[in-house]
């Protein structure tokens, strides 16, 4: 970790793309590939495009939707956990 150089993403845009900009943004992991965690941003990404795939099936089908409600709600409480604890960037940068 390198403590010297801090990093170029603030905390408070971090915070913004995650929590403030949810439906625009958190959901779909753009706060974590600005931050520079790659791995976790498609991670979120993915999950959420599947979610997306589900919703449109629910639409035709009540299965489908079933499963997407709650899908969405993880993915909201795995963005506030996020947007609560990380304080470094994907370099280990502290964020200021």
């Amino acid at each position: 970790m390198t403590e010297s150089t801090p990093s170029s993403i603030p905390r408070w845009l971090y915070i913004l793309l995650a929590i403030g900009l949810p439906l625009a943004t958190g959901l779909y992991g753009i706060h974590n590939l600005v931050a520079g965690y790659t791995e976790k941003g498609v991670q979120q990404l993915f999950c959420t495009g599947v979610l997306l795939v589900t919703t449109i099936a629910g639409v035709f089908l009540i299965f489908p939707l079933c499963l997407s409600i709650p899908g969405y709600l993880a993915m909201f409480v795995w963005v506030i956990y996020e947007a609560c604890t990380v304080t470094e960037d994907g370099q280990g940068r502290r964020m200021p």
